[in-house]
């Protein structure tokens, strides 16, 4: 090759290595520039609600609850946090689907912000959320559900949607001081019924994870826990029982190993 052309052949080169790693350098400082610039997931959520949308629901959410079922369900529930851009807060606990025959529990912690002065009366509470799901017949109020936290207002109602219907038991309850609401529903088949101990045992099992920066919802938790019922059973703590029920530990004999022993 002519001296010239392969001078010029180099110089090219050069300048196509040199062009290539200018394009790398700034593909690299925009990725850097807009992570930088890149609004954070909860704020963009809380903007998105101040544009329009009341309520929206967190990408990963950190469960602040554990909700247990008695009927010996170990699965996880499905957990959701909606929040409202005034600040209110929605814990959303559920298990199962309305699918058929298959029965649906759902729990619901709402601690609002300023976006609402007070709670609506527990029938209207229950009637509002029933209606976002289906068509709602017969909807009338049944005995409180007794439990840790206080009374239930209970109601019951047969739930019509396309798929089919459902025999619900709903509740609802408001706190003041710390305001805050728990309310939800346990819905079965159309020809089951759901039975109110069952309810009140999960709200027994209801409890606080994490407050965060909500010490009144954890004293709240931790006052309803002295009463807590464990569905009827002793506190395993306080009712511990001899393991040897023939060991008598008050009277004049005691038997041992098989054998009467005098004392």
């Amino acid at each position: 090759m002519h001296p010239r052309l392969r001078h010029w052949a180099d110089e090219m080169h050069a300048t196509l290595a040199r062009l290539l790693l200018y394009l790398g350098a700034l593909a690299a400082l925009t990725v850097a520039a807009g992570k930088f610039l890149e609004v954070p997931e909860g704020q963009a959520a809380l903007e998105s609600a101040a544009a329009g949308n009341d309520w929206i629901e967190v990408g990963k959410p950190f469960p602040a609850f554990q909700l247990i079922l008695p009927d010996g369900n170990e699965s996880e529930p499905f957990y959701a946090i909606h929040r409202h851009a005034q600040g209110g807060r929605k814990d959303i606990l559920s298990y199962g689907g309305m699918t058929g025959s298959l029965s649906q529990v759902v729990v619901e912690i709402y601690r609002p912000g300023s976006e609402m002065d007070r709670f609506a009366d527990a029938a209207t509470e229950v009637t509002g959320r029933a209606l976002e799901l289906g068509s709602v017949e017969g909807l009338h109020a049944v005995d409180p559900i007794a439990s840790k936290f206080g009374p239930f207002e209970a109601f019951a109602f047969l739930l019509r949607r396309p798929r089919g219907a459902h025999r619900c038991l709903a509740f609802a309850r408001a706190f003041e001081d710390p305001r805050l609401q728990i309310a939800g529903r346990w819905c079965k088949g159309e020809r089951d019924l759901v039975d109110a101990s069952a309810i009140a045992c999960a709200l027994d099992r209801l409890t606080l994870l994490a407050a965060g920066s909500d010490p009144k919802a954890a004293e709240l938790f931790a006052v309803a826990e002295r009463d807590r019922t464990f569905c009827g059973q002793p506190d395993p703590l306080l009712a511990a029982r001899i393991k040897r029920p023939d060991v008598v530990t008050g009277g004049r004999e005691a038997r041992l190993r098989g054998q009467l022993v005098a004392r």
